[in-house]
């Protein structure tokens, strides 16, 4: 919470989310004010391997719409790995 009031969250990770190899969940509020979805668009141009998810609500999905919120992250973790019989 101090660094997210100071401002200092703002470190600059361009270079180092470009050459992520992993796959990538982003997932963003359609009304999130403090980063806006615009954001989100640049964050998943910037790297294809990022899946996007928008949620109906503000800055917290987590928090305004939770069930919505752990179904996406399961489903997506459920789709990325690997079955048993490999």
């Amino acid at each position: 919470p101090a660094s997210f009031v100071s401002g200092t969250l703002d470190t600059p990770i361009r270079e180092q989310y470009e050459q992520l190899r992993v796959p990538i969940l982003l997932l963003w509020g359609k009304s999130a004010s403090f980063t806006p979805l615009e954001h989100a668009r640049a964050f998943r141009q910037s790297n294809p391997r990022a899946d996007l998810r928008v949620f109906d609500c503000g800055s917290l999905p987590q928090d305004e719409v939770p069930d919505e919120f752990v179904r996406e992250v399961s489903a997506w973790l459920e789709a990325g790995r690997p079955s048993a019989s490999r």
